[in-house]
């Protein structure tokens, strides 16, 4: 999923957050990032570490959880941790997999999460990107998106990680608008963009149309 650049040597820590971190700060510069390590170097994690991790950022302050990953199987302990921060006006972003097919994975597939898919740049359904209903409500970029990568670097990257990064940014920069945000009205103003029916939502990611169609839910 990234091109290293000739030479380099790969961080121990691989960089998967630094570079989806990297994409919200493009797309909304003055937000604020809560790095929480839930995964270990290898991409591995445990359950429970990612659901103590939700529930650690509406605890301590944070509008929107970037969640660039996405398991089999689903799990009642972490629905209970999204219906959480749901309730406190935290908006949930996921990823739809990158296994190329209709499926459905957690955590995107949960009410009240924005699953996010991958489009490439003439906006067709990347052919690593899952879709369908169950598992993808919007899309956004996510082939050959240069990003920040360790070592003071910048790399290419593919894959739906970072086409959610894209969403959680425009999610961030509507927080911008209003400190108070609602799914349901985040989730509305994400389907106005560039209308395409690839079985991953009503529309691909238009930040424009999107803020301009939450300003008015608010004013």
């Amino acid at each position: 999923t990234v091109a290293i650049l000739d030479g380099n040597k790969l961080p121990a820590a691989f960089g998967h957050g630094t570079m989806v971190a990297g994409i919200i700060r493009a797309v909304a510069p003055t937000s604020r990032i809560m790095p929480l390590k839930a995964f270990r170097a290898d991409g591995t994690s445990n359950l429970s570490d990612i659901i103590r991790a939700i529930y650690y950022a509406v605890d301590h302050g944070a509008s929107v959880i970037n969640m660039s990953f996405s398991l089999a199987e689903p799990s009642p302990a972490l629905e209970d941790a999204i219906r959480y921060a749901t309730d406190r006006n935290v908006v949930c972003v996921s990823s739809s997999g990158n296994l190329g097919k209709k499926t459905t994975v957690y955590p995107a597939a949960l009410k009240y999460v924005i699953g996010v898919g991958s489009v490439g740049p003439t906006d067709k359904r990347s052919v690593f990107s899952n879709w369908g209903e169950n598992c993808a409500r919007t899309s956004a970029p996510g082939e050959a998106v240069i990003t920040t990568y360790p070592g003071n670097n910048y790399a290419g990257v593919w894959g739906t990680s970072f086409s959610t990064a894209f969403v959680s940014g425009g999610v961030a920069l509507m927080n911008q608008i209003s400190t108070r945000l609602r799914y349901d009205k985040v989730k509305d103003a994400l389907n106005h963009g560039k209308k395409i029916s690839q079985g991953m939502g009503d529309a691909r990611l238009d930040l424009e149309e999107a803020l301009e169609t939450y300003w008015k839910t608010q004013h």
